[in-house]
């Protein structure tokens, strides 16, 4: 009887700690591969408090968020950073993920200084745009149209995460008490 009284104990503090984890505001993580001219040659994070899920579209001009929390070209950040970003996207369907995402890029490698400027737009697709020079004025890479996309949205709500990282340590724990 004690050991069931103890299991039930237990429960309940794991339980509540879950769902005190889930209810807290967090934000939503988007990630999403870009392409252009056939090749993988970036990912693009963002990130938007929990509290604008079904709020319809938002956009980092206007509501100052989606904010850019990651963002890769070759595996690599650009170091001098990242200027004019904005992004749209839709709450109401995260899992489109992002519908409009423009900025500038600049990387000040004193070896090979890279600059990279992307506009996507999925409502309109013939105006996308990718150009990635080096050297300051030789053209690497330069595709637009249809040829230039996201790739499938990964969408990642943070609480989830908590709940299912503290579930894992409360199972640890009753595991090892056992």
């Amino acid at each position: 009887m004690k050991s069931l009284k103890g299991f039930f104990v237990k429960s309940i503090a794991a339980f509540s700690l879950i769902f005190a984890a889930s209810f807290s505001s967090n934000a939503v993580l988007i990630t999403q591969d870009i392409f252009a001219g056939g090749i993988n040659i970036g990912t693009v994070s963002v990130e938007f408090s929990e509290s604008l899920i079904g709020t319809g579209e938002i956009d980092t001009d206007f509501d100052g968020e989606p904010v850019l929390t990651s963002l890769e070209f070759f595996g690599f950040f650009p170091a001098a950073g990242v200027f004019d970003f904005f992004a749209v996207v839709d709450t109401d369907n995260m899992y489109a993920g992002i519908q409009l995402l423009g900025f500038d890029a600049n990387d000040n490698d004193p070896t090979l200084p890279w600059s990279y400027q992307v506009y996507i737009d999925t409502a309109f697709p013939e105006d996308n745009v990718v150009d990635i020079f080096n050297d300051a004025d030789a053209l690497v890479l330069f595709a637009f149209g249809e040829d230039v996309f996201l790739g499938q949205a990964t969408v990642v709500s943070a609480p989830a995460v908590i709940a299912l990282f503290s579930l894992a340590i409360g199972g640890l724990l009753l595991r090892r008490r056992a």
